[in-house]
């Protein structure tokens, strides 16, 4: 199988790794992705995260032996960090950081959860 900038091929479905930047990710967005015949838009919700796949029914590959029957196409999420910040952008990014509760980030907050409560039993 020959290697594409694109897609990776698993049996009829492919695979398509999309950036996305932070806002998109956080806020949600519709973005054109590219499929074997051209483009389509796809949805992406607010909060996702790098890692979430969303399936594009029917725009992967053909189905041997079983004509009209076509594999997914999958597109996952990457979410950019955004690196070259100007003074402007920085000083809203520690804005947004200063005014965050927490809430905001549950993996973080249950990170930091489970490495107190483990701390606290090698303390003891």
């Amino acid at each position: 199988m020959l290697n594409h900038n694109l897609f990776e091929r698993y049996n009829n479905d492919l695979l398509c790794i999309v950036p996305v930047s932070f806002p998109q990710a956080a806020l949600g967005a519709k973005l054109e992705v590219p499929t074997l015949t051209g483009r389509a838009r796809i949805t992406i919700p607010p909060g996702s995260q790098t890692g979430k796949r969303l399936a594009m029914r029917g725009k992967g590959l053909p189905h041997l032996n079983r004509p009209g029957l076509f594999g997914d196409l999958v597109v996952e999420i990457r979410v950019e960090t955004p690196v070259n910040l100007n003074k402007r952008q920085r000083e809203l990014l520690e804005e947004f950081e200063s005014c965050s509760d927490g809430t905001c980030q549950p993996e973080s907050t249950g990170f930091m959860d489970r490495v107190k409560s483990f701390w606290d039993k090698m303390a003891n």
